[in-house]
């Protein structure tokens, strides 16, 4: 009697897929982290604001919930036109729904509007160094010049300054070369943030404080936690980007130092 031929259990090893998964999982979060980047920006024109302690919040709270609110809907909009089998292939969602919804000038569609986002997230950004440089510039960490404003209230030599170091990092990588540093840089300057939270209400805790920091420390230490498993998580699954980040930071630490010494 024929009983067969006895084939030996294959054993399986999921450690792969786990390292595979965790390597998608903080790759995606780059690219999520860059796109949302942005919602804080109000605060590095703190000084030209009327009423900072009143309009800042009111900004923080309302652009971060009218974020959310569009993302969602954009979402539901998105798994209401197509399956999410056909969502998850696809390399350029919005492309395809708008392909089923005006057909062949969707991608069109897709493309100009992209454009017009892009015009805006490039005039916000190229805002907010210039005022970084100002600030550094007036404390005496950056050159003297860098406190030259123009007529119009623009800090003109930071902007030149900024635009050239922006032209610089254009010619490092692609699209999302770029969206991986602003993870990396957005995760450390945040992180700092938070840490010079703790020590700036330790060495100085009788200036004034406009704005109220719900359970304190502790949301500050949750955060401080937080970015940095999130720098480890981009470290583990991008670290060619972490080393140019550093070499950038070796090369520009001893140019802040003489600066520093000179002025």
């Amino acid at each position: 009697m024929y009983t067969g031929v006895e084939v030996p259990a294959i054993k399986t090893d999921s450690s792969f897929f786990q390292v595979g998964l965790i390597f998608g999982f903080f790759k995606s979060l780059q690219l999520i982290i860059g796109t949302y980047n942005g919602w804080n920006s109000v605060c590095f024109f703190a000084e030209e604001n009327d009423d900072p302690s009143k309009n800042i919040p009111k900004s923080l709270y309302s652009g971060v919930l009218l974020v959310v609110a569009i993302y969602v809907l954009v979402n539901v909009a998105f798994f209401h036109v197509l399956p999410i089998e056909t969502l998850a292939k696809s390399n350029l969602a919005a492309a395809d729904v708008a392909k089923i919804l005006f057909g062949k000038n969707g991608a069109i569609i897709v493309t100009v509007i992209s454009i017009f986002s892009l015009i805006s997230i490039l005039n916000a950004f190229m805002m907010i160094p210039p005022r970084i440089l100002y600030g550094l510039s007036r404390d005496g960490f950056f050159i003297e010049k860098g406190t030259q404003v123009n007529k119009g209230g623009t800090p003109i030599v930071a902007l030149l300054v900024s635009s050239l170091f922006s032209l610089f990092l254009i010619c490092i990588g692609s699209f999302e070369v770029l969206f991986s540093f602003a993870a990396f840089i957005s995760i450390i300057v945040w992180g700092l943030a938070y840490f010079s939270l703790l020590k700036l209400r330790t060495k100085e805790p009788d200036l004034p404080r406009p704005y109220r920091s719900f359970w304190y420390p502790w949301t500050t230490i949750i955060a401080i936690t937080a970015s940095i498993a999130l720098l480890i998580g981009f470290i583990y699954s991008d670290p060619k980007s972490f080393i140019i980040i550093v070499g950038i930071t070796a090369v520009s630490y001893p140019l802040f130092l003489v600066l520093k010494k000179k002025n």
